[in-house]
């Protein structure tokens, strides 16, 4: 099994504040309601390094699902 790259890791943590910048920004409130956190995007760095540690471990890459899963909530049905 591969070793996760530590560069790997830096780049998505800072995919992910770059993109949580962006996204407050364009939110007419400024992110004050946590509004960057609702929007979509900045996990997708962090969701790459998995799927690659999943190929590493030998798991089939039909099989890693990615993108849009639904979270089912109890005031949220279909919580992304």
């Amino acid at each position: 099994m591969g070793d996760v790259k530590p560069e790997a890791i830096q780049q998505a943590v800072e995919d992910f504040w770059s993109k949580r910048g962006e996204q407050r920004e364009s939110q007419e409130d400024g992110g004050r309601a946590g509004g960057e956190a609702r929007a979509n995007g900045h996990i997708k760095g962090f969701e790459d390094v998995v799927k690659e540690v999943f190929l590493d471990c030998g798991i089939p890459a039909g099989d890693i699902r990615t993108g849009r899963p639904y979270l089912p909530g109890y005031y949220r049905v279909r919580k992304q």
